[in-house]
């Protein structure tokens, strides 16, 4: 992958020497993300699918929101089939306040609680600055994954554990033509990270901005292990700041 970076701080990739944990026992499971519940918006396809599935196979009960479509049951199926996890595909619209927050009780009913929230639903539709149909794109996204935040981290603060990770696209830091809305959207997670992360921090609550490169394709499986080493990592170790 050309470029894969992560805000606000100085997070460490994991180290590919080491083994992957393996259940160090009968009845014990040493998945990174054993016993967490995670929520993934855009998780149908693409990015958000392949962080779904990460999460899944290491032990994370998962909510998948994004449109439905054909496969979706199959790949709930066999993810919780290959890692007998519980994962819930939730078709729920994130264009208002009051169905992202029921997407947010969704989880509360089917998990006990939520620990992890991946902001990654958007729209990468080309148009110019100037485009009159793009016009509420970027205030959609981003208003997405605030009211999300806003529904979570409450709960999040009184357990002093939450993980929030915001999606944001390598793009935002050099920008292109017919991209306005888009990189608008992607570089507001950056600055909401921030903003979360210090409201958070003395609640064992992280916010984190992964940005990936949208012009390679499949994402490589780097992308997702540093998800899941973002998720699973102690708070005093991502709370330095840039």
């Amino acid at each position: 992958m050309k470029r894969l970076t992560t805000g606000n701080g100085a997070a460490s990739r994991p180290d590919p020497n080491l083994p992957n944990p393996k259940p160090a026992g009968e009845g014990v499971d040493a998945r990174r993300l054993s016993g967490r519940s995670a929520i993934v918006t855009g998780a149908t396809s693409g990015i958000g699918l392949g962080l779904a599935r990460a999460f899944a196979a290491e032990g994370a009960d998962v909510l998948l929101q994004g449109p439905a479509c054909g496969a979706i049951d199959r790949v709930c199926a066999e993810l919780r089939a290959l890692h007998g996890v519980r994962v819930v595909h939730a078709p729920i619209d994130l264009r208002s306040p009051e169905r992202i927050h029921a997407l947010a009780e969704l989880a509360r009913e089917r998990f006990g609680k939520i620990d992890i929230v991946v902001n990654n639903a958007g729209v990468g539709r080309l148009a110019t600055a100037h485009d009159p149909r793009d016009g509420a794109v970027a205030i959609e996204v981003l208003a997405a994954a605030f009211h999300l935040i806003r529904a979570v981290v409450p709960e999040m603060k009184l357990r002093r554990w939450g993980r929030i990770i915001n999606v944001a696209a390598a793009q935002c830091f050099d920008a292109s033509p017919c991209r306005a809305a888009y990189l608008a959207a992607r570089h507001g997670m950056i600055g909401l990270s921030r903003a979360v992360e210090l409201d958070g921090a003395a609640f064992g609550v992280t916010a984190r901005t992964l940005c990936f490169d949208d012009e390679l394709a499949p994402p490589a499986d780097e992308l997702f292990a540093l998800a899941v080493h973002l998720a699973a990592g102690d708070a005093a170790h991502h709370l330095t700041h840039h």
